[in-house]
């Protein structure tokens, strides 16, 4: 039933509109019958009507005066102004607070009815939209439930939102006052461990905050926590939760942790940080915690602290150099720990001489590439992005150390043995002999350096240099090509064909055969039975 306010100062139209219709049959129940516009207000405010007949013209409070007034508390009623002929251009302000309609006096039955019965028509429609709106409402809900990690994730990574409502989205991600971001790196040999448990893992974490994400191809997992008073507090926290994870599951972990933000709104801001952070975790033991406002304080309160520091790691890595000439591999792989000690202690420049370190042996390995027909090779030694997309590839100081031995071996193999004997013509041609012998294989630059002891970067370099595509293009094009000469000689499964040209996804072989001949693999074996 809707609830209808008659509101008239003449007592006998009043009251011959309460019993002017069968009011029932219409599903409305007459709620109250005022007499002016101080009274209606009161009513209206006791009852809450859905619709209101009112005259214009009445004491103490006009209807106009009352309506607007009624509209601030219930927006969709829907007010039907009764006006004389007289009054109608007073009635136009009634378009003020949207009246749904007005009738003209003397009233007849007809007009009202039909007026009503849109009145309720629209009410209808309204208390239709409004469930559709509770239903959506309530499977919004569900979603940001369900969906909390990936919510936070879009945060964090500052992305345009899928919905219009932050304020929602972090109603759901129970917001804190303050709160940081801390992120996991986890241990590659963790996460092979047959008796590793993923669910077990998240359960953890969600008992102590949110979790964006869990992949074992990043190796990592962010963590938001309310923040501690002080930082001893949180890395009393983070240290608990390390050793519980070690503990409980087998898991190293390393945390890079931003600074403190007020609410979710700066969730982006310490991510950001922690990943910054994060990118020298290749410096850092599994248990460490790196905190970005501990780093940001100590070398901006003391410009001079690094100077010393840098002088003898630079005294270190001429050592190093000095004894790959000599092929003294065992004597580097010692001042190596020194080498990443002393980094160690000076984060924010430790990528900067890192680099250095792998120019400088690079330089040595083949010194007459610098000479003025070489302007390749020196660029390529000198482009630091690519030794610094390496580092962030090693997840701990134990696998930075790995890899710089087998790196020193590499350089002091090729300065002692090949740097007069193999051309890079030769280097190409033994990188394209080994594509054809085992494109079949999971092959790639890491796995063929060890066959010609180069680096894989030097190696790529020279590859594209001499045969001008990168060494995946070289290796696609060479496994497209075999393939159609597979289905030229009446090869019929495309998804074993697949696999034995060395590509293991039949989809993204369908797409690159389709991309290189224009045609999918299916429709050129047809074809071929055709004889086309």
């Amino acid at each position: 039933m809707y609830r209808l306010l008659i509101v008239e100062d003449e007592r006998w139209e009043r009251e011959g509109l309460r019993d002017f219709l069968d009011w029932g049959s219409m599903r409305i129940e007459v709620v109250g019958c005022a007499c002016n516009g101080m009274e209606g207000l009161r009513y209206a405010e006791q009852y809450h009507p859905d619709i209101i007949l009112t005259d214009i013209k009445m004491p103490k409070m006009d209807g106009i005066q009352m309506a607007n007034k009624i509209r601030s508390f219930l927006p969709y009623a829907k007010i039907i102004i009764l006006s004389g002929y007289d009054d109608f251009e007073y009635a136009k302000q009634t378009f003020n607070f949207h009246a749904f309609d007005y009738i003209l006096k003397p009233i007849e039955k007809k007009s009202i009815k039909e007026v009503i019965l849109r009145a309720i028509s629209a009410l209808d429609c309204d208390k239709s939209m409004e469930s559709e709106r509770a239903s959506l409402k309530n499977k919004l809900t569900q979603y940001f439930v369900e969906n909390k990690n990936n919510i936070l994730l879009k945060i964090l990574e500052d992305n345009e939102l899928e919905f219009t409502s932050e304020e929602l989205s972090y109603k759901f991600l129970d917001t804190s006052t303050k709160i940081v971001i801390a992120v996991l790196s986890i241990s590659s040999t963790s996460l092979g461990c047959n008796n590793f448990d993923t669910d077990r893992f998240e359960t953890i974490m969600h008992q102590r905050g949110v979790v964006y994400s869990f992949t074992k191809p990043s190796k990592e997992a962010a963590l938001c926590i309310e923040a501690p008073e002080t930082i001893e507090e949180l890395r009393k926290i983070l240290s608990g939760l390390a050793d519980y994870l070690k503990n409980e599951i087998g898991l190293d972990v390393i945390m890079s942790v931003g600074e403190v933000v007020n609410g979710y709104s700066g969730a982006a801001n310490s991510y950001s940080q922690a990943k910054e952070v994060g990118s020298c975790r290749f410096l850092a033991e599994y248990g460490d915690i790196l905190f970005y406002e501990e780093i940001k304080q100590k070398y901006h309160m003391d410009p001079d602290f690094a100077r010393p520091i840098v002088i003898r790691v630079n005294e270190i890595i001429n050592k190093i150099i000095v004894n790959i000439q000599k092929n003294q591999v065992e004597e580097c792989c010692l001042l190596l720990d020194s080498f990443l000690m002393e980094l160690r202690d000076i984060l924010p420049l430790s990528k900067l001489l890192m680099n250095k370190f792998f120019v400088q042996a690079l330089l040595n390995l083949h010194p007459s590439a610098l000479n003025n027909n070489s302007t390749h090779y020196k660029e390529y030694i000198l482009d630091k992005s690519r030794f610094e997309e390496q580092l962030l590839r090693l997840n701990s100081i134990v696998h930075t150390k790995e890899y710089l031995k087998e790196f020193i071996k590499s350089v002091a193999a090729y300065t002692m043995n090949n740097s007069c004997k193999n051309t890079d013509i030769e280097v190409t041609q033994r990188v394209i002999k080994l594509i054809e012998d085992r494109y079949a294989e999971e092959i790639g630059l890491q796995s063929i350096s060890s066959d010609i002891h180069l680096t894989p970067y030097y190696i790529g370099s020279i590859f594209k240099k001499n045969t001008g595509k990168t060494f995946n293009q070289y290796l696609c094009d060479y496994r497209i090509e075999r393939a159609k000469e597979m289905l030229q000689k009446g090869k019929t499964n495309v998804s074993q064909l697949s696999y034995e040209v060395g590509i293991k996804n039949t989809s993204y072989f369908c797409s690159l055969f389709k991309n290189k001949f224009g045609i999918s693999p299916g429709d050129y074996k047809e074809m071929m039975k055709g004889g086309r």
